[in-house]
């Protein structure tokens, strides 16, 4: 895979899902093993979920 789309990679929250449902799937995993891909999804997910609120107020205003 070329460097530039692996390092794209990390950006999108469908990667650390995938992770986490190997872990889970594939390897019995619990979240101790797979809390920092968690962490990530938490962050993604506040992030979007405050940009949306900025976007939304934006546009009652």
């Amino acid at each position: 895979m070329p460097a530039l789309i692996f390092i794209l990679s990390f950006l999108i929250p469908a990667t650390y899902y995938l992770e986490i449902l190997r872990g889970i799937i594939l390897r019995g995993a619990g979240l101790l093993e797979l809390w920092d891909e968690a962490l990530v999804l938490l962050v993604f997910g506040a992030l979007f979920m405050i940009l949306s609120a900025v976007r939304f107020k934006k546009h009652l205003g």
